[in-house]
């Protein structure tokens, strides 16, 4: 738009330099005025190119001879869309543009149309800045929105990785020392075992990225929990009150059981399964240096799914607790619905 206001303004001036140069003065301080910035910024050297506006203004009101009218809206079009503070000079422009018009004898029906035309021009390429201006906060939006996206996806990952394959390296870890000390004759079970554990942790790794919140079996996870405890020499304890079959209470299960191997001498490890959670009690708790981030993502994760994560340490013993129920209702075998993450 100003490329082609500005080819039709040299083209009607043609032969008449001074007009012309105030044309391309005026449209050019306007198109920088109109340049796409940040919200709240102002343009460069703003003070001197306003100064400059308001000079060639006032050459164009006072050009002697012929009047040039559309260069005043193109000047009032520069002070709206240099901001606010300025709309009271577009308006000084503008009524200045029609006394000027009446003192060359221009008449009533004249002057209001020249004088309209200068509102209609500044008008328009205000709105054509002010259009530009919310495309670029729009596009910078956009971007900002997806660094936001890629940077929760990294810690989704991230977290998925410490949550579904922490437990899954300690219990390898467990079984492979419990391998090495049955000796050969006694470690195919174990080694069976260890097997068993690699190809499920391979198996969630590879549903980490298209899947971000992988279903997961609490009574198989019951089951290996059970099994790597008492491999690790603690005495296990299974109750359940429910037969739900939980997705995110199978992966606060599988860190609880982690956090037992990694941050605890336990003897014993109560596991309780109740119709509003799950509750995990272990003694031998180990006081840990620094703040993991496994217990926050299990938080984070219960919080969202409405539920609550606690936990308390009491003379060695340790206490997580998950309130967490189930969806109302049950189906034909009296067991709930399984509550979706």
């Amino acid at each position: 738009m100003h490329a082609g206001y500005l080819a039709t303004s040299l083209i009607y001036l043609q032969g008449r330099p001074a007009p012309s140069l105030l044309a391309a003065g005026i449209l050019g301080l306007q198109l920088h005025h109109a340049l796409p910035r940040p919200p709240g910024a102002r343009p460069r050297h703003a003070a001197w190119t306003a100064a400059a506006l308001v000079l060639l203004t006032a050459v164009t009101l006072l050009y002697p001879g012929q009047a040039y009218p559309q260069l005043a809206g193109f000047a009032a079009a520069g002070f709206l869309i240099f901001g606010r503070a300025w709309w009271p000079l577009a308006g000084v422009v503008v009524a200045s543009l029609s006394a000027v018009l009446a003192l060359r004898g221009y008449s009533p029906a004249e002057n209001l149309y020249w004088t309209f035309n200068a509102v209609a021009i500044a008008a328009m390429f205000y709105g054509l800045s002010t259009q530009t201006a919310l495309v670029f906060e729009a596009r910078e939006a956009q971007r900002a929105l997806a660094a936001l996206a890629a940077a929760d996806e990294r810690r989704r990952i991230s977290r998925d990785v410490h949550d579904l394959l922490g437990y899954g390296l300690s219990a390898i870890t467990v079984k492979a020392e419990l391998a090495g000390r049955l000796g050969p004759e006694g470690s195919g079970e174990q080694l069976a075992e260890i097997a068993a554990i690699a190809r499920r942790s391979l198996a969630a790794l590879r549903a980490i990225p298209a899947e971000p919140d992988p279903r997961l079996s609490l009574a198989a996870e019951l089951d290996s929990a059970r099994s790597v405890l008492e491999a690790a020499g603690v005495e296990v304890t299974v109750r359940r009150e429910s037969g739900r079959d939980d997705a995110l209470l199978a992966i606060v299960l599988r860190e609880a059981v982690t956090n037992v191997l990694r941050h605890s001498d336990a003897t014993y490890c109560l596991i309780d399964i109740t119709p509003t959670g799950l509750r995990v009690v272990n003694d031998g708790a180990r006081v840990v240096r620094g703040t993991g981030s496994g217990t926050a993502n299990l938080t984070a994760r219960v919080a969202a799914a409405g539920g609550t994560l606690t936990t308390e340490s009491d003379g060695g013993e340790y206490r997580l607790t998950v309130l967490y129920p189930a969806v109302l209702g049950g189906d034909a075998d009296g067991v709930e619905p399984i509550a979706r993450v």
